[in-house]
């Protein structure tokens, strides 16, 4: 039986204190790589085992940085979206391709993005967050392969730190009708854009937007800012644009293609078969729910203006 110091850590959680260099948490794991749908429910499947619940291991930057240094994985692509917009079906079709290891939105992203640290230059920021996700695929990639990152929502703000940790991995946008996007954002939205987890003036919002105006009205604002953010990168750093109504097997095939990860037929397959299941719910059949969602009168004009520019730019 593989000894304590034997098995794989695998970080879960940055610590950033003031004054202080950034500290990672990691965990020792058991089993294969994240498959879930997100990040956190690996996390959690990983802490069924005990040993992965009592010991930690606590690393500088620095630490990080070197034990990652001579790795051959391949950060292949980013995958940036609106939310609610077809990214997590996306992300869990590629995690079905061999020697490829799928971070959906992973917890020690967020921390690692935001300049909460006074002094830290963009490089800096970069290279952590590339040793960060490096040393998650690390255990599972020990001979090399490739790294698809999921990010979150809002952060399309941190495009051009995400391509300066990760030059050579293009990255696309997935979008919807924005009063669909609002309209599940009103039902589930995710924390990451919830008002107090988010700076709106990141996307030239009032920074009390989520306090002072309607929650619809917020939602509204915040979608159609992260359609904005993508487009406005775009003019500077080209991506690839996917409608949430074209995904089906062929376009995962060019996603793979423009992230150059080559699908043979078994694989093309298996997601063939994946795109029949619920993206968050992999147990449950896919239900393509109706576009037709009326926005909050205030802000008509704004997502229509939006996803014009979204689907006059859109690839497919």
């Amino acid at each position: 039986m593989a000894s304590l110091t034997d098995l794989p850590f695998v970080p879960v959680h940055v610590r950033i204190r003031a004054g202080d260099s950034w500290r990672v948490e990691s965990i020792p794991v058991w089993g294969g790589p994240p498959t879930e749908p997100f990040f956190a429910q690996t996390v959690e499947r990983w802490l069924t085992r005990p040993a992965s619940l009592l010991f930690r291991r606590i690393e500088s930057a620095a630490e990080l940085e070197g034990r990652v240094a001579h790795s051959d994985i391949r950060v292949a692509g980013l995958i940036m979206h609106m939310s609610h917009s077809g990214s997590t079906l996306v992300a869990q079709a590629l995690a079905l391709r061999a020697r490829t290891v799928v971070l959906s939105e992973p917890s020690f992203l967020d921390p690692a993005l935001s300049p909460l640290r006074p002094g830290d230059t963009l490089e800096d920021r970069a290279r952590f967050v590339r040793s960060l996700v490096i040393a998650a695929a690390l255990p599972f990639l020990s001979e090399g392969g490739d790294v698809v990152l999921k990010a979150e929502a809002p952060h399309v703000s941190y495009l051009p730190l995400l391509r300066l940790a990760f030059p050579n991995a293009p990255w696309t946008f997935l979008h919807r009708r924005p009063e669909s996007v609002c309209a599940a954002n009103t039902r589930d939205m995710p924390g990451g854009l919830l008002p107090g987890r988010i700076d709106p003036s990141l996307f030239g919002l009032a920074p009390d937007l989520g306090y002072t105006a309607p929650f619809e009205i917020y939602a509204a604002h915040l979608v159609a800012a992260l359609g904005r953010t993508a487009l406005a990168y775009d003019g500077v750093d080209r991506g690839l644009f996917v409608d949430h109504d074209s995904l089906d097997p062929v376009a995962i095939e060019r996603i793979a293609g423009h992230f150059d990860l080559a699908l043979d037929e078994a694989t093309r397959a298996r997601i063939a078969e994946r795109l029949t299941r619920d993206a968050k719910n992999p147990r449950d059949p896919f239900e393509r729910r109706s576009a037709e969602v009326a926005a909050p009168v205030e802000v008509v004009e704004l997502l229509a203006s939006v996803r014009a520019a979204l689907v006059a730019r859109t690839d497919f």
